[in-house]
């Protein structure tokens, strides 16, 4: 008995990829806030070295990005260190049948606060309320708490971000 292969008409392998798509769209994986920070590193890294939002490196990003959202809501506000695989972010997930949103701080920045013991524990001053904040505060309260301790840590980020010389000099300059 023999074999005949048939060609798929266009029509029909259109529909299959769209279910593919769908299916691979539909299929989140969890993605954790480093893992997301580290691919927006090696994307910025793609970035300088010429590949301006394409490549894989974007569409590994976009992919994990996509999952993470997905999972703690939208980023609504983030600070991304670009020297270090460091950076914070402010998510907020839509409630269910009227319920507030959800909104929370996160953030990973062992990298570049490993020679900044002062500005680790102002960051982890920052997780502290912002805790404490999600327990205690409802509504507009919690969402103007939330704001100011992602703008605290964003700030803090930022002067651990950049090469060590230039942080140096703004050293001396403060004192």
């Amino acid at each position: 008995m023999s074999e005949v292969a048939q060609a798929v008409p266009a029509k029909k392998e259109r529909r299959l990829r769209a279910r593919v798509q769908r299916a691979r769209t539909e299929t989140h994986r969890c993605v954790s806030f480093p893992e997301l920070v580290q691919t927006h590193f090696l994307r910025e890294r793609a970035f300088r070295d010429g590949e301006v939002y394409t490549g894989n490196a974007e569409e590994r990003y976009r992919e994990f990005e996509a999952a993470f959202q997905h999972q703690h809501g939208r980023i609504v506000s983030a600070y991304w260190c670009s020297s270090q695989p460091s950076a914070v972010a402010l998510t907020e997930a839509q409630g269910k049948k009227g319920a507030p949103a959800a909104i929370a701080f996160h953030r990973v920045s062992d990298w570049a606060t490993k020679d900044e013991p002062e500005i680790a524990d102002a960051l982890h001053e920052c997780d502290e309320l912002a805790v404490r904040a999600a327990q205690v505060l409802r509504g507009k309260t919690l969402h103007i708490c939330m704001q100011l301790v992602m703008a605290s840590a964003g700030h803090l980020l930022s002067l651990v971000d950049g090469p060590r010389s230039m942080r140096e000099r703004a050293r001396k300059s403060w004192r």
